[in-house]
């Protein structure tokens, strides 16, 4: 089964609710490193924490991220075969 081996607060923020509700709502970024990533996961972990999770973003699988590949938000490239076969390797 899936489980967090990490969990890091990177920021947060108090935003207005807008919309004529009155109050200030917190918005956090949490950084979740699991061990096995299965489908919707990380969306029930936060729903059974009580947590609305309003964007899901994903920084990496295995050995191979974003970071590595040069890329931002939106662009894609191709995977070169090293880096490729690291993460075939990673999942064996």
């Amino acid at each position: 089964p899936a489980r967090a081996l990490s969990a890091e607060v990177l920021g947060h923020e108090l935003v207005s609710r807008g919309g004529g509700m009155p109050g200030v709502a917190r918005k956090i970024q949490i950084r979740v490193q699991l061990n096995e990533g299965r489908n919707r996961v990380v969306r029930r972990m936060f729903q059974a924490l009580g947590l609305p999770l309003r964007q899901l973003h994903r920084e990496a699988i295995g050995p191979l991220s974003c970071a590595k590949l040069g890329l931002v938000s939106g662009q894609i490239a191709a995977v070169p075969s090293d880096q490729l076969l690291c993460l075939l390797a990673a999942c064996q």
